[in-house]
């Protein structure tokens, strides 16, 4: 059986893949089970080829490690909470958002502006731009989102009462803060032991494969650290500083 997991690879990337090939004997070490990649759909989600006796308890470990693309509009209904991708910068509609439907062709859903406004501007007069920027709501990053309605081929989601808790607690906490796309997590981890890199961070945490949140020390502004990590990898990194609730200048 073949399964589409939902997390983002690049193409022609033997790094990131070998990296999920990796994970994935891992987590199917014990089991009656053969997994491996079989290529990559359209918008980078890896598909699996799953063999053997235990293949649907590995499917389930799939679903609860990384989720499984639910491929099909018609597997789509209001309410479902999906595990989803941002897709490029804003649009007039909004932001779009990877949800891994493929069938009966590519389609991503809208996190629109109404939305987005409503639930991450805290009832200022922002730009969509600018919530987005503050909010490092970049190509790549994985978030959860609650579908909200399904019209004519069109899906519109905005984001679960959790996944915007988790930003507001991001923003309220005073550390300033970086993502970091593109890079794997053994890439990022080497560059943020260097002296002039560590000095300046308390952790990181893993959001995707390739997808990283790192908190800066107390008192440390996130700029320099995300020139030093940018210069490193040569990797796109945002910078996610406290507070929009604080924030005096509307845009």
């Amino acid at each position: 059986m073949k399964v589409v997991l939902m997390e983002k690879l690049h193409e022609g990337d033997d790094q990131e893949l070998n990296e999920l090939n990796r994970a994935l004997a891992e987590i199917s070490h014990g089991l009656n089970v053969e997994a491996k990649t079989s290529g990559l759909q359209r918008g980078g989600l890896p598909e699996i080829e799953v063999k053997g006796e235990d293949r649907e308890v590995l499917v389930n470990l799939l679903k609860e490690r990384w989720g499984v693309a639910p491929m099909n509009l018609s597997e789509i209904e209001v309410t479902q909470v999906l595990k989803s991708f941002i897709v490029g910068p804003p649009s007039g509609e909004g932001l779009y958002i990877d949800i891994g439907i493929r069938i009966p062709e590519y389609l991503n859903a809208v996190y629109p502006t109404s939305s987005i406004k409503s639930q991450l501007a805290d009832g200022q007069q922002l730009s969509v731009k600018r919530i987005v920027e503050h909010f490092c709501l970049a190509e790549g990053l994985p978030i959860e989102t609650i579908v909200t309605e399904i019209h004519e081929g069109k899906v519109v989601v905005e984001l679960t009462d959790e996944q915007n808790e988790t930003l507001w607690r991001l923003d309220s906490d005073p550390f300033h803060k970086l993502i970091v796309t593109g890079c794997l997590k053994n890439r990022l981890r080497k560059i943020v032991r260097e002296p002039r890199i560590r000095r300046s961070v308390l952790k990181t945490a893993q959001l995707s494969l390739n997808t990283h949140l790192v908190y800066c020390l107390a008192g440390v502004n996130a700029d320099a650290v995300k020139r030093k990590i940018e210069k490193a990898l040569s990797c796109p990194v945002y910078s996610f500083k406290p507070s929009l609730r604080r924030m005096s200048v509307y845009c």
